[in-house]
């Protein structure tokens, strides 16, 4: 061998035992760093014209996957709040990048919905743990309903997948579970158009929601704040339920984006509504606060449900709002082109019908909430049937008994019997 050859040799050495070196370092420099639950094994080749150098190192490195970051975001608020400002910074946090999780699109009603929201975006869509997305595919706003009356049988054979009044998403697990109760007497026709209307449009929005309605006898005049609390005591009995909304039977949702869901403030969802006659949804009185309304369970508790002294039209939906602000809650303001109702056509009268005490109940509605509403609901079970459509409960309760609930204060300043009494 010349020296020439020699001397070519001896640099191609020099140069592999120098990068030899330099990959040692870096083992050394990567082996001290902190672990993580995360272990890759990477197997590196070294090859040089005189040796040839096979090393496999284990190498520690920090750097959580996109699926362990999401974890850590649904379990550790501390977490979830360093990655909320990173968004509102315009920084994107460790994990994941902004543009993936924008929520800017999507109508969210409380932290809880923007989290579940941002980690459904963390697995590509698709919610790890089979919850409906909080955004609902496939609405499209805004449609028309020729809303003609209809059978229970028609019902039935149109939508199979409800039974004993309950209709459940196929393909995910709802966010909450509903009741829906339905204050009702001598609507045998609007109950039915409705839910003709409500069944396609929360399987549209994914919902798990159960029927209820709640039937007064034909004795006394109507009571619809006290049906209400029936419903809600009664469906307590049947099952568990994250959010009620208590809807009038002769108001049809006209918006498919209007989600039946409750939030961190009982919801007024009738914000508009359209009289037949009219052209268009028009709002109505300001503080207007019936029609359809949502409460999670806890905040119809907090609120003691409503009052039951409102024999007669009107009056009951002012005392529920009363009680709602008596109690702190914020009043969200509901877009009109969404939550808007078309009301079904019917005849009322309501001065025959109306309750003349309803301003002088009114004036102690605040004063007699903790101790008057549903915690002093009075009434008799009829009967409760199950049906494939939803679950009929009918009641009846004594009228005398109803007001003697009210405390002395309320009392004394209504007007006498023979004024309450009017037909029913």
């Amino acid at each position: 061998m010349s020296s020439r050859e020699r001397e070519v040799l001896k640099q191609k050495f020099d140069q592999c035992c120098m990068i030899v070196f330099v990959i040692n370092v870096l083992v050394l420099v990567w082996f001290y760093l902190p672990t993580s639950r995360m272990e890759r094994v990477v197997p590196v080749k070294i090859s040089c014209p005189t040796l040839e150098l096979k090393w496999q190192a284990e190498q520690r490195i920090k750097l959580p996957t996109k699926a362990e970051f999401a974890e850590q975001l649904r379990h550790d608020d501390a977490v979830w709040r360093s990655y909320l400002k990173s968004l509102d910074d315009d920084g994107p946090a460790e994990g994941g990048d902004k543009a993936e999780v924008k929520t800017d699109d999507v109508e969210l009603d409380s932290d809880k919905d923007r989290r579940d929201e941002i980690l459904a975006r963390f697995a590509g869509g698709r919610n790890e743990s089979g919850l409906c997305p909080v955004k609902p595919p496939g609405l499209v706003g805004n449609y028309t309903c020729a809303c003609e009356p209809t059978t229970p049988e028609v019902l039935q054979a149109l939508y199979p997948e409800v039974k004993s009044g309950r209709l459940q998403p196929s393909n995910c697990t709802a966010r909450e579970r509903l009741a829906v109760v339905i204050a009702y007497r001598d609507r045998y026709s609007h109950l039915h158009t409705l839910l003709s209307v409500l069944i396609p449009l929360l399987k549209k929005q994914q919902a798990d929601a159960t029927f209820f309605v709640i039937e007064q006898d034909p004795i006394h005049p109507f009571n619809r704040a006290l049906l209400q609390n029936v419903g809600f005591l009664e469906s307590q009995k049947l099952g568990t339920f994250d959010c009620y909304i208590f809807h009038d039977v002769d108001l049809v949702p006209m918006n498919d984006q209007n989600l039946y869901r409750c939030a961190d403030n009982p919801l007024h969802f009738a914000v508009a509504i359209k009289k037949y006659g009219r052209r268009s949804a028009k709002k109505m009185y300001n503080g207007y606060f019936g029609g359809v309304v949502g409460f999670t369970k806890e905040q119809y508790l907090d609120v003691n449900g409503n009052s039951n002294l409102y024999f007669g039209w009107g009056g009951e939906d002012d005392d529920l709002l009363m009680r709602v602000q008596y109690k702190n809650y914020k009043r969200p303001r509901l877009d009109e082109r969404v939550y808007h109702y078309s009301m079904l056509r019917h005849e009322r009268n309501d001065r025959a019908r109306g309750n003349v005490d309803r301003k002088l109940l009114l004036v102690t509605a605040t004063d007699r909430q903790d101790m008057e509403g549903l915690s002093t609901t009075r009434y008799n079970v009829t009967f409760i049937k199950h049906l494939p459509l939803y679950v009929w409960v009918q009641v009846s309760f004594n009228l005398t008994e109803v007001m003697q609930t009210a405390p002395d204060f309320t009392l004394g300043v209504l007007k006498p019997r023979r004024h309450r009494n009017v037909p029913s």
